[in-house]
């Protein structure tokens, strides 16, 4: 018991003590059902009220932020927002990142953490495996519509190009 007790005190100090720790999980219904989960005992920084989109944390997703291309379930016959950071204005995205931006933090003396959250693709395009892969196979076929002719080193060169350009 002395030993837990130890590890628990220093796991405290160290995770606790030396880094700030954020809770974000929609745990309002806990709180409605009278579950009382103590984040204030240890220090855990949390919205008030328990919101999703709050006081100290805001989080934005693929769906949530600009017209973030991704394609819905990895399949490339369902693009949203045309499916590639290639085929995206970024112009037209950043004006809607901007607004997306004030509504979900609209106080001027937000001293909170925005964390943007995207996981339906890697902004490297050689990280893109497994069903990520779709990315890669997508930019190659998108080359190879504007060039046909172009050679398969080539063209996977100038896709690998184009999807990092895009993709920053």
């Amino acid at each position: 018991l002395v030993l837990l007790v130890v590890q628990y005190h220093y796991a405290y100090r160290f995770v606790f003590q030396r880094h700030k720790v954020y809770w974000n999980v929609p745990s309002k219904v806990c709180y409605t059902r009278k579950t009382d989960i103590p984040l204030e005992q240890f220090g855990i920084t949390h919205n008030k009220g328990h919101e999703f989109l709050g006081d100290q944390i805001v989080i934005f997703y693929e769906y949530n932020f600009g017209y973030f291309p991704y394609f819905a379930d990895y399949n490339p016959d369902t693009p949203v927002n045309g499916g590639l950071p290639q085929n995206c204005p970024l112009d037209k995205h950043l004006a809607r990142v901007s607004q997306q931006i004030r509504e979900a933090i609209p106080r001027e003396d937000f001293s909170g953490i925005a964390v943007i959250d995207f996981e339906e693709w890697r902004p490297l395009y050689q990280m893109n495996w497994g069903q990520k892969a779709v990315y890669k196979r997508e930019s190659v076929r998108r080359v190879r519509q504007q060039y046909p002719f172009i050679s398969n080193k080539s063209a996977e060169e100038m896709a690998k190009k184009e999807f990092n350009m895009a993709a920053k």
